[in-house]
């Protein structure tokens, strides 16, 4: 389906490529029909908090094909698509895995700042403070300060770079944080002190791994030059070169069709393009107050800024919940400028409509807002326009 961060292994051949599913793996059967067919590593959700015992067992039988993703809220772990809080704490389950084996953990804090800006300074001192009062460590270095820093692929990030001591170990640990993709990714690394002399041996090749770091949700433009299946089960054909065709029905195109061109943006191009286009009333705060609520867990068929209180579990809520960043974050503006009912019948002129919303990988489909109509619509991909 989709990965959430990708090393190029061809050139480090260190790790291998995080494949996430559509599918809940919470059976020893899954895990072995997927490493069979050459996933490189499988990750493990909820069935971590619900069945320790379980992952346990998969991290000690397949040790790295097995990561575990947790997602935290207010420093607390969500479960079942974000539905539910566990009693457990973020940090506190980590070092559980971590004692149980698991080697890779794929922390997203689904509490933070929902414009994608800022550092996180929250979660970062939270575990530096974890790592000195639980004495994981004799000695720790640690900065007091996120630093800015750039993936390959040119994402915005904030790192710190944390060296512990314990015994005869060197203990070396990367922390990435990309608030324009909602994940906090960490790379660890350690060596005996009398083999490595000074941590820089061990810093090496962490550094030169992260080098690599590019990051696939939010990468590329997913509307462009596709064909959708639209809610009221009309189709949506948009070409390469800007132009769409919109047919009343995907089974005939001999009926009446609006005909014109396009434009898609997306991430922050997306937000600045809509608080540009002021005959829509919508400013950057407004628009960032949608993006933080939808953060916290997005709900197809409409979110509204109102329902970060049912995802924050102020309101009791058991709809299905997906994740999304400002990254896939769409503005498409559809300039209609005919009305095709033959070749001979055709009647120029047209309105545009601005449509606004999020893209979902999981469901290859696109939520939208027709901020014409205020009403909301789905495009479901199809195929590449042809």
């Amino acid at each position: 389906m989709y990965t959430v961060g990708k090393i190029d292994v061809e050139k480090y051949r260190v790790v291998s490529p995080d494949i996430r599913t559509d599918e809940v793996i919470i059976t020893e059967e899954r895990i072995r029909q997927y490493l069979d067919l050459g996933v490189g590593r499988c990750i493990l959700g909820t069935v971590a908090v619900k069945d320790f015992d379980f992952t346990a067992r998969m991290a000690q039988k397949y040790g790295g094909q097995i990561a575990v993703g947790v997602d935290a809220r207010d420093g607390y772990v969500a479960v079942n698509g974000w539905k539910e809080l566990s009693r457990e704490r973020g940090m506190d389950i980590c070092r559980r895995l971590r004692d149980a084996g698991v080697r890779t953990v794929i922390y997203t804090d689904i509490s933070r700042d929902g414009a994608g800006r800022g550092t996180n300074l929250e979660l970062y001192e939270e575990l530096v403070n974890y790592y000195r009062t639980t004495n994981q460590f004799t000695d720790l270095d640690a900065p007091e300060e996120l630093t800015p820093w750039q993936s390959s692929d040119g994402v915005a990030c904030q790192v710190a770079h944390l060296t512990g001591y314990k015994d005869t170990l060197i203990y070396c640990t990367k922390l990435v944080i990309a608030p324009q993709k909602n994940l906090v990714l960490t790379f660890c690394g350690q060596a005996y002190k009398d083999q490595a002399g000074n941590p820089s041996r061990v810093w090496y090749p962490l550094n030169l791994l992260c080098e690599s770091l590019t990051f696939e949700v939010g990468t590329r433009d997913e509307i462009s030059g596709n064909t959708f299946l639209c809610g009221d089960g009309s189709q949506l054909c948009l070409q390469d070169g800007g132009d769409f065709r919109w047919y009343s029905s995907a089974e005939d195109h001999e009926k009446p069709y609006y005909e014109g061109i396009y434009e898609v943006y997306y991430g922050q191009a997306a937000m600045d393009k809509v608080a540009s286009m002021t005959e829509y009333g919508l400013t950057m705060e407004e628009l960032e107050q949608v993006l933080a609520a939808s953060m916290n867990g997005y709900i197809p068929g409409g979110s509204r800024p109102s329902d970060y209180f049912y995802a924050t579990g102020e309101l009791e809520d058991n709809r299905e919940r997906y994740q999304v960043c400002l990254d896939t974050f769409y503005a498409v503006t559809l300039h209609n400028q005919r009305l095709v009912s033959s070749p001979e019948d055709v009647q120029e002129g047209g309105n545009s409509v601005l449509y606004i919303g999020f893209y979902l990988p999981e469901l290859e489909m696109a939520d939208l807002t027709n901020c014409n109509a205020m009403s909301n619509t789905q495009w479901t991909f199809q195929e590449k326009t042809v």
